[in-house]
């Protein structure tokens, strides 16, 4: 089997660079919100390899480029959370 070359950054465009498990990402078709672990290139096509999904489904799944619909701002998104969580707890 052929090991194809990996990166863990990854440029979607300008103002959207990916790290590995630094990057949320939401996918078209897909339910729930992703890591993004790594980048391939397959058979001269790029393939960007993310973990997660539904609360309770996570799964591993490979898009191509395209099929990423936003980028979340991981701090953000994080911050929001951590509030979330102590207004349950109050």
């Amino acid at each position: 089997m052929p090991t194809h070359p990996t990166t863990t950054k990854f440029t979607l465009s300008e103002r959207r660079v990916l790290q590995a498990r630094a990057s949320e990402c939401s996918l078209r078709g897909k339910r729930g919100r992703y890591v993004f672990q790594y980048a391939r290139i397959v058979n001269d096509r790029t393939e960007l390899a993310f973990y997660g999904g539904a609360q309770g489904r996570e799964q591993f799944t490979t898009v191509y480029p395209s099929s990423v619909k936003t980028v979340h701002r991981l701090t953000r998104t994080r911050g929001v959370a951590a509030a979330r969580s102590k207004m349950k707890g109050k």
